[in-house]
């Protein structure tokens, strides 16, 4: 398995734009301020997935930036608990859904381990972190994400699925959710 350090996370996000790497810098940042919410052998894998979430943006393979994330990290021999919390992150499943991705992928990356809390706080550091790093309520980011992809997007379909169950479980670290598949 591969471990890094701080640094060598923030050089996997140089293929990355500007604001999204700022996006994912504070992503990865949050969750190391409470990576204490879980057991300590979750801790390095967390801060990891967090700071690089959205790696798949830089990565295109299926278009699908939690998948062609997970699968590059897995190929570069990352956790398979990065890899699951990078696919799962921020109700991914939805979105998969609405992209008409066969949701068995999502097995590939299945681990044995107990994340719900590890998911929890990447899905609350992403929903809480604006495009370009600031903070931002739940509501204000999945607003703006639906006004930057425009009302007919997939993404924004998404959105509007997605909105009660991430606004019911990304007010505050800490929170449950219900990760399935």
């Amino acid at each position: 398995m591969v471990s890094v350090t701080p640094d060598e996370l923030r050089g996997w996000l140089d293929v990355l734009e500007p604001d999204r790497r700022a996006h994912s810098l504070e992503v990865g940042r949050k969750v190391q301020s409470v990576q204490t919410l879980v057991g300590q052998g979750l801790r390095e894998d967390l801060v990891t997935a967090g700071t690089l979430h959205d790696i798949g943006y830089g990565y295109p393979d299926t278009g699908f930036h939690p998948l062609d994330g997970a699968r590059l990290l897995a190929r570069e021999g990352f956790s398979p608990v990065v890899c699951s919390l990078v696919l799962r992150h921020s109700a991914s499943m939805i979105e998969a859904e609405e992209r008409g991705i066969d949701l068995a992928v999502y097995g590939d990356f299945a681990v044995n381990d107990d994340l719900a809390a590890a998911h929890q706080l990447v899905w609350w550091a992403d929903m809480t972190t604006g495009p370009t790093g600031e903070t931002v309520t739940v509501e204000d980011r999945l607003d703006e994400i639906a006004t930057r992809y425009g009302p007919e997007d997939l993404v924004t379909r998404f959105i509007r699925r997605a909105r009660p169950i991430l606004m019911a479980s990304c007010q505050a670290p800490g929170g449950s959710i219900q990760v399935s598949a």
